[in-house]
């Protein structure tokens, strides 16, 4: 009886304690301790930051705007928010700081007021000088450009954010892309129209792209609009696919190759598995298949209705318990450790100190600092800790047993 009494208060300890570690354990899905260990590991990005505003550069006394070039005083038009200097050196020392106002005007303090709107820089500085001259005869007159003006530009068409857009004399038209999020799928780049006062000049961007040509890339100056046309699909278009299917549309110009596609389409050519990349076109009721070989890509030009068909090479594959099991682009230098994080992270059933690395010519390694080659599998297998406390646990079901147990030896009492 005696033996019978200590065996149901270890039961009954034993099954408090049970249930009492398997209702700490999280049963409704939000994460554990175990599942949060992801965030240790840095997660890199590919993506690239794009300001949505001209960047300034904070000098020690004022703001001035980054340029690609000196400015070159023959050719730059004064307007509206332009900033000058100017230093009268006569009987006192005189510095003034003074905008171009909204009329085109300068107002010089003991001087007066200069039109010098749509003049170019050269002769704006030689005005200053010969207007404060009349005043100031003995004086010497240094004047320059302190700052650039800024103002507002349409962008309209084929982008992903058309409006109005803060920039200055100096901004090129890509910029302005950028600001606008980026060409429309349908967008036809190499007919780009910039009006001003009625002319209206036709920009072949993919130029500056495939060759760098400024020309093609202008500065944009106050008063004018960008219009980005859209293509005619049915006669310009051509459809890329991959092992998903059709993923991307695109309107391409006259002539274009193959590899001048991939390349302004920022297609890696090193991810490309060149042995299976195939153009299907239709023509005459039929369908004609062309398989285009390396050496090819820069001579095979491109047709509307072509569907491009590719297959990037292997990626990385992470599986098991994770957040987001699949496959990703191979990224070099990346660890096993970045791909947990770009997989979301291992799920509270995920165990980081046992995941296995399969490479591709079958060698294994472990460890989340393993440097991940194309074509590896990343498996985060399942902890021994939620094996054991998780749903359906191991202690779950000695409580049971246990209960069980109390029951019968309350029965044969």
């Amino acid at each position: 009886m005696k033996l019978k009494s200590i065996s149901f208060l270890l039961l009954t300890i034993f099954f408090w304690a049970a249930l009492g570690y398997g209702q700490r354990v999280d049963q409704f899905g939000r994460q554990s301790e175990t599942a949060l260990e992801f965030s240790k590991f840095p997660v890199k990005s590919s993506l690239i930051d794009k300001t949505t505003d001209l960047p300034k550069i904070q000098s020690e006394n004022y703001l001035y705007t980054p340029i690609e070039k000196t400015i070159d005083p023959k050719a730059y038009i004064v307007g509206p928010g332009d900033q000058f200097g100017i230093n009268i050196n006569s009987i006192e020392n005189l510095n003034f700081i003074v905008y171009v106002g909204p009329t085109g005007d300068i107002l010089i303090p003991t001087v007066g007021v200069i039109k010098v709107d749509k003049l170019v820089l050269a002769d704006v500085y030689e005005k200053i000088k010969s207007t404060i001259k009349e005043k100031y005869k003995s004086g010497e007159v240094h004047v320059y450009l302190q700052n650039i003006r800024e103002y507002k530009i349409q962008i309209s068409g084929a982008v992903n954010n058309p409006g109005f857009y803060v920039v200055n004399p100096l901004t090129r038209l890509h910029e302005i892309i950028i600001l606008a999020e980026g060409f429309h799928p349908f967008a036809k780049e190499f007919g780009i129209e910039i009006s001003d006062s009625g002319s209206v000049r036709v920009v072949n961007f993919l130029d500056f792209l495939e060759n760098g040509n400024l020309d093609e890339n202008p500065t944009i100056v106050i008063g004018q609009k960008i219009y980005v046309p859209f293509g005619d699909f049915q006669n310009e278009g051509v459809s890329i696919r991959g092992i998903e299917g059709i993923h991307q549309y695109d309107i391409i110009q006259k002539n274009e190759t193959l590899g001048q596609f991939l390349r302004r389409n920022d297609a890696s050519l090193s991810d490309i598995n060149f042995d299976k990349l195939v153009i299907k076109r239709y023509g005459n009721s039929r369908q004609e298949i062309s398989f285009v070989e390396p050496e090819e890509l820069f001579t095979f030009n491109l047709q509307s209705g072509d569907i491009i068909e590719h297959i990037i090479e292997k990626g990385v594959t992470v599986n098991g318990f994770v957040q987001m099991p699949g496959s990703y682009k191979f990224f070099p230098g990346y660890t096993c450790a970045d791909y947990i994080g770009l997989a979301g992270g291992n799920s509270k059933e995920g165990s980081l100190s046992k995941v296995t690395i399969i490479h591709a010519d079958g060698t294994t390694e472990r460890g989340t600092n393993v440097l991940i080659r194309r074509g590896d599998q990343i498996i985060v297998p399942r902890s021994l800790a939620q094996w054991l406390v998780g749903n359906s646990s191991f202690f779950q079901i000695i409580a049971t047993m246990a209960s069980v147990y109390m029951s019968y030896l309350a029965a044969t009492k």
